[in-house]
């Protein structure tokens, strides 16, 4: 009997109602390191630009443009910010097909008002990309690699 895959209601392209793009892909690595319930989360201003950059997985880190994310609960958990010391951002898919997100608190972030990640507020759904959506998102990938 296989297995259920419970990441693949949550890849691909969503855009919200401001036009920001959550763009949710398979996490890279080699196959030792790969896992059925590990995804990439970027995130957007709009599907033709770069994504949001947050801070990286150590103290000292330079920011990432890729949060990992792990499913659990069946809602997706992206680190936002310090792995295991938060802002966590939460994806839950509902019945109609939207994603609902919501920041929770960091260790260090109840003296900020956006939680450190001000690119996330105010909190919409996302809805499934279209297909000129999604043909614009891999038309600006293509040339930001070419650069």
């Amino acid at each position: 009997m296989a297995t259920r895959d419970v990441l693949e209601p949550f890849l691909g392209l969503w855009v919200d109602v401001q036009g920001r793009a959550l763009f949710i892909r398979r996490r890279d690595g080699d196959e030792r390191d790969k896992s059925p319930f590990e995804a990439e989360v970027s995130v957007t201003d709009g599907v033709m630009n770069m994504p949001y950059e947050v801070r990286g997985p150590g103290l000292n880190e330079l920011p990432i443009r890729q949060m990992r994310a792990t499913m659990a609960n069946s809602e997706l958990r992206a680190e936002a910010g310090v792995i295991g010391i938060g802002p966590t951002y939460t994806l839950q898919l509902s019945a109609d097909d939207t994603l609902l997100p919501r920041v929770e608190m960091g260790l260090h972030d109840d003296w900020e008002q956006d939680l450190g990640v001000p690119w996330a507020f105010p909190l919409a759904p996302y809805r499934r990309a279209t297909l000129e959506e999604r043909e614009h998102w891999s038309a600006a990938r293509a040339a930001m690699m070419k650069k």
